[in-house]
């Protein structure tokens, strides 16, 4: 099940990807916005940040067990 899911998540990200290539651009402020599929890569990016963060967070956070004591 697990390994199925996974499968489908990837499949999904790289026609995320793709699809970028091919939707409509309407007005363009900023110059990331016409690299195609930027919005989905600054997303994954983004994420993994997150989760590299909240990690390095956790490891400054915890304390021992007998920390109280």
């Amino acid at each position: 099940m697990m390994r199925h899911l996974k499968i489908v998540l990837w499949v999904m990200a790289i026609l995320t990807i793709f699809v970028g290539f091919f939707a409509a651009r309407g007005h363009n402020s900023l110059f990331w916005h016409r690299i195609p599929s930027m919005e989905a890569v600054f997303g994954v990016f983004g994420t993994l940040m997150l989760i590299f963060l909240s990690r390095i967070l956790a490891l400054i956070a915890l304390k021992k067990e007998d920390f109280y004591d």
